[in-house]
């Protein structure tokens, strides 16, 4: 699945700047509110999200 414009106008995101540590750390949260058209799944979604994080440099914070 290529993260088109379709893909990528689902998303969501959010940041915050954590000042808890010593160190600030800065987060990024992104979403996708799920399979929207017919040729989405659950898995296509994931696959996408990850292949975002991958092309900038992120990594998921579970999985």
């Amino acid at each position: 699945m290529t993260a088109g414009p379709g893909f990528t106008s689902a998303l969501s995101d959010a940041t915050w700047l954590d000042v808890t540590h010593a160190v600030p750390v800065a987060w990024l949260l992104i979403g996708h509110s799920g399979p929207l058209r017919p040729e989405e799944t659950h898995t296509s979604v994931e696959a996408g999200l990850l292949a975002m994080a991958g092309a900038v440099g992120l990594a998921p914070a579970a999985g």
